[in-house]
């Protein structure tokens, strides 16, 4: 996967049970405003390309998830935090 502006790994079990179940991936976030209050965005649904097969089909809706997300980790830096190493450095073994 791609996101921001680098390759990262993504998981990419929603894209398969989206595809399995036939049911749309709706992508939401809460942004924290001033005052504590929150405010909500909610994204088109993705739906499967069931004219792909299966791993194409996983590999295009998790890119396009993560395309959405960086979105917003653009937009709302300040309100992004990752709980793993999503680019780690080359090991020299």
């Amino acid at each position: 996967m791609q996101f921001l502006g680098k390759h990262t790994m993504f998981p990419a079990g929603p894209a398969r049970l989206a595809r399995l179940s036939g049911a749309p991936i709706v992508f939401g976030v809460a942004v924290r405003r001033p005052g504590g209050s929150f405010l909500a965005h909610i994204e088109p649904p993705v739906f499967a390309d069931r004219s792909l097969d299966a791993d194409a089909d996983a590999q295009q809706i998790t890119q396009q998830i993560a395309r959405i997300f960086e979105t917003y980790v653009r937009r709302y830096p300040d309100q992004w935090y990752v709980f793993r190493d999503l680019w780690p450095e080359e090991r020299a073994d």
